[in-house]
């Protein structure tokens, strides 16, 4: 199954840029094109890029906006023409493109804000139609097509069936119930964006609300606290940050100037965040806050007595619920002192309107009243007041322990005639329904640990459905609809969601559908909008096959398991067939040295290290996409691998690998391939092998980057957008493991996400395929590289046979049991976020670390040496603020590489050179920011090392 591919992996400066006068009507063209579109944020798919009067304005479409920009080329000359006009333009990473089958389009539905047709003829000619294009275009967004010398524009309607989420429990009257239908299972993933876990706590994102096509989150789980030094308290700055709810696109962000830690992880302790689409309400300085949700941009803000804690918007009506102090009982937020007040202000000019004061410590509201549950007096203890939303005034007021024997007290949510609340504890918790004009009870029913859902006129009461006027039960409720806990679970259409899986309630004996590769956040758990379930990063560990991130997922195509199982054609490049070269047994071919990853050589390390040459490859703060790249916590260089000649790394956003002279740091060559890239080429027999996030497995001949052959490793050709990139939804990972003439790849997220983890065997000369298969469903853990291990496959802490692929054993040792994260070898983000990382994906002996290297003659890690055995010979005595990210052995001496952190000062980094006898330090260099994870190489009596500030630097004698 071989086809010519003469230039898909296009090698840098083949074309010419245009004219400067042809570049000034492109850049003309690019803002008119711009105004079409009516925004210049957010994700653009050009279908026909790199035509011959088009690639320039593609390029200046890009450098024009802030949009991401992908596109799908119609040949090999039209690929070439549109990756040197982004090269030529300085967009490259921002704007990419593809060459690839069109039919169907490969890209999510309802992901682009913008889809650009060059030339309707050549849509037709792929066998598509403008309702296929359209079909990419999200709710909101345009199609925008050039006919006869002028654009056309199309703008997509939002389909009925899409419900928002205004409130943290989805509207001001707290009911959580969505009236989305067009949420169903199955569900994958849709886009990922953000840190990749909590900063700290569990609960760092404390809300996220959606409308008018953005989502907006409330927290401190945001770059700048990752990258910052942390107080000794844990406290950290919150944000309010805005995305494109349909594809994740960071879109603008603002210091909400207040701390908080991330725990409190009880479901009400949601931070105060509203929108109404064309707003959103927030807390900044303690004030109740006006932005504009397009832009940020402060509208208004407005005075109250005390710091405001919670907030609600409804009827035009902005409410803030203000607290002297806050105190924290049993997980749960509310008041810490008598004082308090109850201000609302109009929502569109945040001018006051009225107070009260009233100590609240939570509030509900629905047609023209606010239901305020208010700290009492003496002996009063806490009632339920009924305020008039307009002026404040009180309708009626109800105390709390004539409701229960008890005095506790939620309000659940408040509908045109009624409020719902749930009084007493444990046993005796009765659910009341109240009449909204008067407050008195309707019907009671038991409850407990449970917040009742209304949905279609009934309600869900404790696993009953009962009569909405009576409180008649007429049956057995959807299971779980109103389980609460860290977080609730909820409705929407025919879905009951809860942390862990979605079922159709009105199916009897549904068996749902278990989203096995996400673990909800803490306080909100998964919101339903748009068509889709949303859920923030947590700092859980104990589900391995999570996936990262803030996350999207919406209905998609499973892949079958012929879809993973079917071989892939393999594409011939120009360089296919060149006579292989030897391998010299002195070079670092592949991340982490051998098919071990045991960063180690046989032979002795130079004797003393200074400084060669340093190479600026990349700039991680560089671009429009910078926030979204930035999240990643990952450097903007990959590590390197190097031969006597050369050194090669990848820059990972513009998915690029790049090859440079080792012994003076001069550019030899540049290869472009589709996507981004996460780990450096391995080296084999002259060819560079490499996993790609657009789901391919690429060799390039290593003396001039060109393509010997490219085969697709991802079982479906399907985008999305991941951290400001467009990626496969099965991303190939980078680093090729070779092991006797068989080369093996995996592509995936998780194996229990989209039909799971892609594992294929392949001739590494030719790509021919050998076998390809799904990763066995038991194997629950993210994807990672392969290493090798007794001659044995290595994924996560599973045995594989290389023959086929199936597991032979999972290799938890016996003292270990309890170990359910293996850390992978990939990531590295554990050394700058909380630590994740359990151990297991190395073992030496008795030593379970996260940085170890190891020979024959024993290991040396973040803690110390070890022999064969892992008996500890030597320790390094480390600060609190010393972190190892890198360690490489020779035969005498060890390389060790990280990061020192400060409280006042950006983090900077070390490198020393260690005698593997004693641990003794014989030589140490300071580096001026923190090392890549893993980023060390030796080859040929040279050190070389990748810095997070896109740096590659040379050592040797």
């Amino acid at each position: 199954m071989l086809r010519t591919l003469p230039a898909l992996v296009m090698t840098m400066a083949v074309l010419a840029w245009p004219a400067a006068a042809r570049a000034t009507d492109d850049a003309q063209a690019a803002r008119e094109l711009l105004q079409q579109a009516g925004r210049d944020q957010g994700f653009c798919v050009w279908l026909g890029c790199g035509g011959k009067e088009s690639a320039a304005l593609a390029a200046a479409f890009a450098k024009q906006s802030r949009m991401l920009v992908h596109g799908l080329a119609a040949g090999d000359e039209a690929l070439t023409r549109a990756r040197q006009a982004f090269e030529d333009a300085g967009v490259s990473g921002q704007a990419m493109c593809e060459r690839l089958a069109w039919k169907p389009l490969p890209y999510l539905p309802n992901l682009a804000n913008a889809v650009v047709v060059d030339d309707p003829d050549l849509l037709a000619a792929q066998g598509l139609t403008r309702d296929d294009a359209l079909a990419v275009v999200a709710p909101g967004g345009v199609l925008l097509v050039r006919e006869n010398g002028a654009w056309t524009k199309a703008v997509k309607a939002r389909p009925p069936g899409m419900d928002e989420w205004t409130h943290p429990r989805h509207g001001a009257d707290g009911n959580m119930v969505s009236a989305d239908t067009e949420v169903m299972y199955p569900l994958g993933l849709r886009w990922i964006d953000g840190l990749p876990v909590s900063t700290a706590g569990f609960a760092a994102a404390r809300a996220w609300v959606t409308a008018g096509g953005r989502l907006f989150t409330f927290g401190i789980n945001e770059a700048e606290n990752a990258r910052s030094p942390r107080s000794n308290s844990g406290m950290m700055r919150q944000f309010v940050t805005a995305r494109d709810a349909y594809n994740g696109l960071p879109l603008w962000k603002v210091d909400a100037e207040s701390l908080d830690q991330g725990f409190g992880i009880g479901w009400n302790n949601f931070g105060p965040l509203a929108t109404d689409g064309e707003r959103v309400f927030a807390v900044i300085k303690a004030r109740p806050t006006v932005l504009d949700a397009a832009t940020g941009r402060v509208l208004a803000s407005c005075e109250t007595k005390f710091p405001a804690e919670r907030l609600l918007a409804f009827d035009g009506v902005l409410v803030a619920l203000c607290w002297e102090k806050r105190a924290v009982t049993n997980f749960f937020f509310h008041p810490g002192a008598a004082d308090g007040c109850v201000s609302a202000f109009d929502a569109k000019t945040g001018a006051a309107l009225w107070s009260a004061g009233l100590t609240a410590k939570e509030a509900v509201g629905a047609a023209g009243t606010l239901y305020v549950h208010a700290r009492g007096s003496g002996e009063d203890g806490s009632r339920i007041v009924a305020l008039n939303l307009k002026d404040g005034k009180e309708r009626w007021s109800l105390p709390a322990k004539g409701l229960a024997e008890t005095p506790e007290l939620m309000l659940n949510c408040a509908g045109a005639d009624y409020l719902a609340v749930v009084a007493g504890k444990d046993r005796a918790m009765q659910f009341v329904l109240l009449e909204a004009q008067d407050g008195k009870e309707r019907w009671r029913a038991p409850t407990r640990g449970y917040a009742p859902r209304v949905k279609d006129d009934f309600w869900f009461v404790y696993g009953n459905k009962c009569e909405a006027a009576t409180g008649k039960v007429l049956g057995r409720s959807p299971a779980a609809a109103s389980a609460m806990g860290c977080h609730p679970s909820l409705l929407a259409g025919r879905l009951v969601v809860g942390d862990s899986s979605v079922r159709d309630w009105t199916v009897a004996k549904d068996p749902g559908f278990k989203l096995g590769a996400v673990r909800s956040a803490c306080v909100q758990g998964m919101v339903p909008a748009n068509g889709l379930l949303y859920t923030s990063q947590n700092n859980c560990k104990c589900n391995p096959a999570a996936v990262y991130g803030f996350l999207a997922l919406g209905p998609t195509k499973v892949p079958s398991a012929e879809d993973f199982e079917r071989a892939s054609a393999v594409e011939k490049g120009p360089a296919f067939g060149a006579p292989p070269v030897p391998d010299d047994p002195g070079d670092w071919p592949t991340l982490r040295c051998d098919s071990e990853r045991s960063a180690a050589v046989p032979d002795t390390l130079p004797p003393a290290l200074k400084e060669r040459w340093s190479a600026k490859l990349a700039d991680p703060e560089a671009g429009p996409l910078a926030a979204a790249w930035d999240a990643r916590v990952a450097p903007p260089v990959s590590a390197p691998v190097a031969t006597k000649t050369l050194v090669l790394v990848s820059v990972a956003e513009r998915g690029q690998v790049r090859a440079l002279d080792a012994a003076t740091g001069q550019p030899r060559w540049t290869a472009q391939l589709g996507s981004r890239l996460d780990a450096p080429p391995t080296l084999y027999r002259g060819l560079c092998l490499i996993g790609c996030h657009d789901g391919y497995v690429y060799a390039l001949s290593l003396a001039d980057g060109r393509v010997a052959w490219r085969s697709r490793a991802a079982p479906l050709e399907t985008r999305m957008v991941v951290q400001g990139q467009v990626e496969s939804v099965w991303p190939a990972l980078g680093s090729v493991l070779v092991k006797e003439g068989s080369a093996y790849v995996t592509a995936g997220r998780s194996s229990m996400s989209d039909g799971g983890v892609a594992i294929r065997a392949f001739d590494p000369l030719t790509g021919a395929p050998q076998w390809s298969r799904a990763m066995d469903k038991e194997l629950a853990w993210q994807n990672d590289i392969l290493s090798l291990r007794d001659g044995r496959l290595a994924w996560n802490l599973a045995r594989l046979d290389p023959q086929s692929g199936r597991t032979l054993e999972v290799n938890l040792p016996a003292d270990k049991k309890e170990m359910r994260v293996g850390g992978g070898l990939l990531d590295g983000s554990w050394t700058v976020l909380p630590n994740r990382r359990a151990g297991g994906s190395y073992r030496q002996g008795a030593a379970y670390v996260g940085v170890l290297a190891w020979d024959a003659a024993g290991s040396v890690s973040a803690a110390g040496g070890c022999d064969p055995e892992g008996k500890a010979q030597w320790a390094f005595k480390l600060p609190r603020e010393c972190k190892v990210e890198a360690v490489a052995l020779g035969k005498d001496q060890a390389l060790v590489a990280g990061r020192l952190l400060s409280k006042d000062q950006p983090a900077v980094g070390f490198l020393w050179l260690v005698d593997r006898a004693d641990g003794r330090r014989v030589q140490e260099l300071a580096l001026p920011c923190p090392p890549g994870y893993d980023g060390l190489a030796v080859a040929h009596g040279r050190v070389f090392l990748t810095l997070d500030d896109g740096t590659l630097r040379c050592f040797g004698e």
